[in-house]
């Protein structure tokens, strides 16, 4: 027997006092996030990277204790930082004064109305944003380089420059555009660049004009994505597993912003007999487990509860009619926690057994991924 997490949505019952609060919350906790992903980089902690495994133990350059070593300067290999110390200079403890330390130049709390562990859980919020964005940038990358690349020689078609073709001494001067032969019935002249195949079948100096403005839209479009300020839509509100409790079947407390309110969600009594069913076994399930990690989300005015449930899954041994099967999760477009590819397996496994005993309708697992904190 195997243990995996899946991730159930609650809907809330919410009423109209209860929605304005909620959707003054999300906007609280967005202006916290924005404000850590604005001011963060500004701090300038990008000038260090991050320190392997193999070389943690140290002394810290600025407290000067013996101490486990995460960060190293760029420039200067010397200046070692650890966690702590990173943090109070150029993370979250450099913008959210406390008691205890000193307030410098940006502090979170002009920002927005939350409490300490808020902060932080916004704080989180924001680098994992930023994770999911470096992510993203080398994809983003290639596009460029292939849009840019196709440009170029549409440009160079259209203009009918000459371009060098060879290396070294057999270097020589040709002109990018090439005439494709006529066709029957064929009455305006195709062009194709140098370097396309004999097949190709060229376009028209018209056509070409509409590809050029089209690859330079989306040149344009995925350079402003560089140089665009990454921001937080506030459509979810990461929680401590200390601000939820389950009062019920279908009722549950939230601590927000220190105060807490309780909320109905829907459970046990909605229509579907078979969602009924499964949303009471994850209640259960809840109330027997370890506290984790909610999501408080809203989507289209409502709004609703993720939580994270550890379920058990049989895994059988294979045999002699096991089969490999994919499965495409979309694993590229999104911030998967540590223990979601144990998911994948362990889903891949199941699938293919059920397949090796001809069983013609595979029941999928309905899984919400997210990222956890």
């Amino acid at each position: 027997m195997n243990s995996i997490i899946q991730s159930v949505k609650f809907k809330l019952k919410t009423t109209k006092e209860q929605k304005d609060f909620l959707k003054s919350y999300f906007i609280e906790y967005a202006k916290a996030v924005n404000f850590f992903l604005e001011k963060v980089p500004s701090l300038g902690g990008n000038k260090f990277n991050n320190i392997s495994r193999e070389k943690q133990r140290g002394i810290c350059s600025n407290c000067r204790k013996k101490t486990d070593l995460k960060f190293i300067e760029k420039d200067n290999t010397k200046v070692r930082l650890c966690g702590s110390c990173y943090d109070l200079l150029y993370g979250r403890k450099a913008l959210y004064a406390t008691s205890g330390r000193k307030r410098g130049r940006y502090d979170v709390r002009d920002a927005a109305r939350l409490k300490g562990t808020e902060y932080a859980l916004a704080f989180q919020r924001s680098q994992s944003t930023i994770r999911s964005l470096k992510a993203l940038h080398w994809e983003w990358k290639k596009r460029f380089w292939r849009e840019e690349f196709r440009l170029r020689k549409l440009e160079e078609v259209r203009d009918n420059k000459i371009i060098n073709v060879g290396e070294g001494d057999k270097t020589k001067k040709v002109k990018a555009r090439v005439i494709v032969i006529k066709k029957e019935k064929q009455r305006v002249d195709r062009y194709k660049h140098y370097y396309d195949s004999e097949k190709y079948p060229g376009y028209t100096l018209s056509a070409l004009s509409g590809f050029i403005k089209e690859h330079s839209r989306r040149v344009d479009g995925l350079k402003r994505r560089f140089l665009k300020q990454p921001t937080f839509r506030g459509d979810v509100v990461d929680l401590h597993q200390t601000a939820f409790k389950l009062l019920g079947l279908s009722q549950l407390r939230l601590t927000l912003n220190g105060a807490r309110y309780e909320f109905s969600f829907w459970s046990d009594d909605v229509r579907n007999k078979k969602s009924a069913d499964f949303l009471k076994e994850k209640v259960n399930l809840i109330k027997i487990g370890k506290p984790r990690y909610p999501l408080l989300l809203q989507k289209s005015g409502e709004f609703y509860l993720q939580y994270p449930v550890l379920i058990s899954i049989d895994i059988p041994n294979p045999d002699k009619k096991f089969r490999a099967m994919g499965i495409d999760r979309g694993e590229k477009m999104i911030a998967k926690p540590p223990y979601m590819g144990l998911y994948y397996f362990l889903t891949t496994i199941y699938g293919v057994f059920l397949t090796s005993i001809h069983i013609s309708t595979v029941p999928t697992i309905n899984t919400t991924l997210y990222s956890n904190i």
